[in-house]
């Protein structure tokens, strides 16, 4: 007897046996069969073509990421205190005195870290983080497109908020600094994504990288333990043990640094009165386009009432509005 899952190919065609309440995905087309399970049927050259559709997509995506890393300088002058602390780890690294203390700073640690091992070889900071935040630009494009897709049921609708980010100016632009804004919205899509698969742990997961990579992030803490208990009326007690890792640690990680455990808090407010009273009124001017790109394409697909992300509860639009919404305030910071 066949298990759920089982491919069998017969002739041109694949048939897959699942759950019926299995969400569609882009290569599913006709589906047969009644009860608590559905045989969908899928065309072997229409799978082809729209393999092809991912692999030219992702080709795209990643050859105007890492040509941009290439020729186009930093954003902002944060690129290169990001740089700074990539070639001060790596050669900690590589003298083999790195301590646990030395990860405490005012920007968190997990992008620099990540960037430092590959750099302890490489030799470049600046260049490693440019690469590093070009590949999670490439990511976010295709998650961007999935994302949509999954929500819409459209691939004309996917294509078109793809090319809308591929194209973006400032996406281009940010894709190409070796800072974390890039990173940070690539880890909360890929959460978003899992969360629509209701695959929970995998997304506590990627909420806790971007936990380590913008503090905006925490806020996840709070958000992914709702829409699972709002969708399946249960929480996950090891998805939330993952999702309060990084703080508890961070809060650790100041203790052994300054003594005291909220020593990071005391630094950013610090930072942001003083900025503040430089900048003034105009402060977010120069950056209202990029923080709001990823929201607001976050927001029109979260707006759109054919998201099957619980089947059956299709009485509850607000909840399908409001998650995608609060998961939309992570990419505004």
């Amino acid at each position: 007897m066949s298990k759920p899952g089982e491919l069998k190919k017969m002739n041109r065609h694949l048939i897959v046996k699942r759950p019926a309440a299995a969400d569609r995905s882009l290569f599913a087309s006709r589906q047969q069969g009644v009860g608590s399970r559905a045989i969908y049927v899928i065309d072997a050259a229409d799978a082809r073509s729209k393999l092809w559709l991912w692999i030219i997509l992702w080709t795209t995506a990643l050859a105007t990421r890492l040509l941009a890393a290439w020729l186009l300088p930093n954003a902002e002058q944060d690129g290169y205190s990001y740089a700074e602390m990539i070639a001060r780890w790596s050669a900690s690294f590589s003298a083999g005195h790195f301590r646990l203390a030395d990860l405490f700073g005012f920007w968190l640690p997990l992008f620099p870290i990540v960037a430092a091992i590959p750099n302890t070889w490489i030799g470049n900071a600046l260049l490693v983080g440019k690469i590093l935040t070009g590949l999670c630009g490439a990511v976010s494009c295709v998650l961007i497109f999935a994302i949509t897709e999954k929500l819409t049921r459209s691939i004309v609708l996917a294509c078109v908020a793809f090319a809308i980010v591929l194209s973006s100016p400032l996406h281009v632009l940010y894709s190409a600094a070796c800072m974390t804004d890039i990173p940070h919205a690539c880890l909360v899509l890929a959460s978003l994504w899992c969360a629509l698969q209701r695959r929970w742990m995998v997304a506590s997961i990627f909420a806790a990288f971007a936990e380590g990579v913008r503090v905006e992030a925490w806020s996840l803490i709070i958000l992914l333990p709702l829409i699972q208990f709002l969708y399946e009326r249960r929480i996950s007690l090891l998805s939330l043990a993952i999702l309060l890792f990084p703080p508890l640690a961070w809060l650790c990680i100041g203790q052994l640094a300054r003594g005291d455990p909220f020593a990071f808090f005391a630094e950013r407010a610090r930072y942001q009165t003083q900025y503040l009273a430089f900048h003034g009124s105009d402060m977010h001017q120069h950056r209202f386009l990029f923080d709001h790109g990823g929201g607001w394409i976050v927001d029109l697909a979260s707006a759109v009432p054919a998201a099957d992300l619980a089947p059956g509860r299709h009485h509850y639009p607000w909840l399908h509005r409001g998650a995608f919404g609060i998961y939309s305030l992570c990419l505004r910071h």
